[in-house]
């Protein structure tokens, strides 16, 4: 028997100057463009690929949150609204989600004044939170207290 894996092309289009000036970085750091196109085109898949039922709360919270910058407790509500559970439960996993993977990454702040503050992975995206007194907000925009605290 073959062990022969099937390959297919991508065509893409692109200007002219774009692929010369992506060759010439390709070539200037021995990087083979066909494998890092790969790369790219697999991690894409990876990430979106992904149904809710194989997503945590704080994967699936994320998704329906249609703003990039906002309060944890309402994307609590929303997803509470549609079926997910108790507002009070979803915000529970989401913060202790949070916390985990920043904790995880060494991205987990601690206490900035009087708040846990950190930075997690959540789909892809890089976002910053910030819990405090039952409380929270998140956001994909670097906030103003990560000028004040040090990753460990």
């Amino acid at each position: 028997m073959s062990n022969v894996v099937k390959l297919e092309r991508l065509h893409i289009r692109i200007e002219p100057e774009l692929k010369e000036r992506f060759n010439a970085i390709c070539d200037e750091k021995a990087i083979n463009a066909s494998a890092l196109i790969r790369k790219w085109v697999e991690d894409f898949v990876e990430e979106h690929d992904q149904t809710e039922e194989s997503l945590d709360v704080l994967d699936v919270v994320w998704r329906l949150n249609t703003e990039k910058s906002a309060s944890i407790e309402a994307a609590s509500i929303k997803a509470a609204n549609r079926g997910f559970g108790s507002t009070e439960d979803i915000f529970s996993s989401i913060t202790e989600q949070l916390i985990s993977r920043a904790q995880e990454t060494g991205s987990f702040a601690g206490d900035v004044d009087g708040a846990q503050c950190g930075r997690a992975k959540i789909l892809g995206e890089e976002v910053y939170f910030r819990l405090e007194n039952g409380k929270g907000t998140w956001s994909t925009e670097k906030p103003d207290w990560l000028n004040r605290v040090y990753f460990k």
